[in-house]
């Protein structure tokens, strides 16, 4: 499942209930947890809930249409989205709002709803009105999957020695929280990580001198590429730094079996910057050892610390703005 659209109202006669629900019907008890939030004081305000059955975020907007028919002349309605991933609701908050303005706006529209009672059943306009609504909400469907789609940024690359801090740095980023005994990745784990409005997936990829041979095994072109370096490295360590981050730039050679296109952004962290007294003279080090002046590939230095959550953000949000730029 990625998304379903829910539309549920008010039925005078029998109460709360949902009406129409894209792509296909949902469960009973999942119908009860949605029709709940009809009776909510909280019309043209998001809530946030989580399906206690489907185990999935429903982003609900309780609102009102006018109605000839209803007690009060309004209609008690609720448009719900259950997604399948803890997005943020801001990311659909403007298309929802879309929909709901359009049934509004839609003259007669509280018509769709009585077409199981019998006072109203024979009215001639009740079958066009219930497809104009179905109409609106299969486009609503598709404009959300859209959304959908759009925000995913594909898979990002982790690559690093052993100990440089690449998993803690993809943690703080999906938590906002450093775990300082998080466990050294031993082959390849591929993370789902959203922030803001898009999301990616990260492959965090061994760095034991053993296992380096498997960082291509899991994506042979990613769409961008995170290198990982210990700022506290040693000389020695450093030039083993090099001699991996040179084996990432001949991908990008034309005569490179996997050739990665020249668009294919590096964002090279300077780790752990929290233990480093004089950042920017080791960031300018780092620089010139690597030969960076001379590097034709898109990168950005950004320095880093897992720790304290400094600079990641900022890094991935460049990434976000190179591949936005391709798109």
């Amino acid at each position: 499942m990625s998304i379903f659209v829910i539309l549920s109202f008010f039925d005078t006669f029998y109460g709360p209930k949902v009406f129409i629900t894209l792509p296909n019907k949902v469960s009973e008890e999942t119908e009860k947890e949605i029709a709940y939030y009809i009776n909510l004081p909280s019309e043209n305000k998001f809530i946030e809930t989580i399906s206690k059955e489907q185990n999935t975020k429903i982003i609900h907007l309780p609102f009102t249409i006018d109605s000839e028919w209803a007690r009060g002349n309004k209609e008690q309605l609720l448009f719900s989205l259950m997604l399948s991933k803890n997005y943020k609701s801001e990311i659909f908050e403007q298309e929802i709002n879309k929909v709901v303005e359009k049934l509004q706006n839609t003259p007669n529209i509280y018509k769709a709803f009585y077409k199981e009672h019998e006072t109203f059943s024979l009215d001639p306009d009740l079958e066009d009105r219930l497809a104009v609504l179905k109409e609106i909400l299969e486009e609503a469907y598709q404009e959300l999957n859209q959304i959908l789609k759009e925000i995913s940024l594909g898979y990002y690359l982790v690559l690093g020695l052993a100990k440089a801090g690449k998993s803690s740095i993809l943690e703080t980023l999906r938590t906002d929280i450093f775990k300082p005994d998080i466990k050294p990745t031993l082959a390849s784990d591929v993370i789902q990580v959203i922030l803001e409005k898009y999301s990616f997936r990260a492959i965090d990829v061994s760095g034991q001198q053993k296992l380096r041979y498997q960082w291509w095994e899991r994506v042979k072109k990613p769409d961008a590429i995170i290198f990982v370096i210990d700022g506290t490295h040693n000389q020695e360590k450093l030039e083993e730094t090099k001699v991996e981050f040179n084996k990432i730039l001949d991908r990008y050679e034309v005569n490179a079996k996997y050739q990665l296109p020249q668009r294919v952004p590096i964002l090279i962290c300077i780790n752990k910057i929290d233990l480093l007294e004089n950042i920017e003279e080791k960031k300018e080090e780092i620089r010139k050892f690597l030969d960076l002046e001379n590097c034709s590939v898109n990168y950005k230095v950004q320095l880093t610390s897992a720790k304290t959550g400094e600079g990641i953000k900022q890094g991935f949000k460049w990434i976000f703005q190179e591949l936005l730029k391709i798109a």
